[in-house]
């Protein structure tokens, strides 16, 4: 979720050399990260034991994201960008989080066998048609839409963009959990 935040905060507030030093320290960033998360990971599961230690991972994230506002509040230059901030679309970003919930939450429940959650799945299609047509009306009032559905339209490449993003995310996201599943469960290793 952050990632493409942090590029469209770059794209949006420096140009030239100061946008590639930027992109180089995400790069940079992104790639100790992913050195160090799963890492760490093992090391909180080793630390508070297999039934809690999952849950606490996802911990990290609040003093990363603490840091990163106040990152954000000190090094992002002010007054660069009209209007930022100022057009926030809380009603889309309802609709299409409930529409991803919908759809993640029962798949999600379906562990230990098929779940009395699976009703949920009938809604993500009512919330998407909701979040579109919420958004296209947004747009229709000169408002800034969490999700442009234009976008996919007027923007030559876009959708092969969001294709191939999404693929190799997919891709490379699942083989590093079903590696981590292999060695952990199929093999017997610890988490760390």
């Amino acid at each position: 979720l952050i990632l493409p935040q942090n590029a469209g905060i770059i794209q949006t507030f420096f140009s030239g050399a100061e946008r590639a030093r930027a992109f180089v320290a995400m790069g940079f960033t992104v790639g100790v990260s992913s050195a160090i998360g799963p890492v760490l990971g093992g090391l909180i599961i080793a630390a508070l034991g297999e039934a809690n230690g999952w849950r606490a991972i996802f911990l990290v994230n609040v003093p990363i994201g603490i840091a990163l506002l106040i990152a954000i509040w000190r090094i992002i230059p002010t007054g660069r960008a009209s209007g930022a901030g100022q057009d926030l679309d809380i009603g889309g970003a309802l609709l299409l989080g409930l529409a991803v919930a919908s759809f993640i939450y029962p798949i999600a429940t379906l562990e230990d066998g098929v779940s009395a959650t699976l009703w949920i799945l009938l809604l993500v299609p009512i919330l998407v048609i909701a979040t579109d047509r919420y958004e296209r009306w947004i747009g229709t009032r000169g408002r800034t839409p969490i999700l442009d559905i234009e976008l996919l339209q007027r923007t030559p490449g876009y959708v092969t963009g969001l294709l191939l993003g999404a693929l190799y995310f997919v891709g490379f996201g699942g083989l590093l959990l079903v590696y981590s599943l292999h060695l952990q469960q199929g093999l017997g290793y610890s988490a760390l």
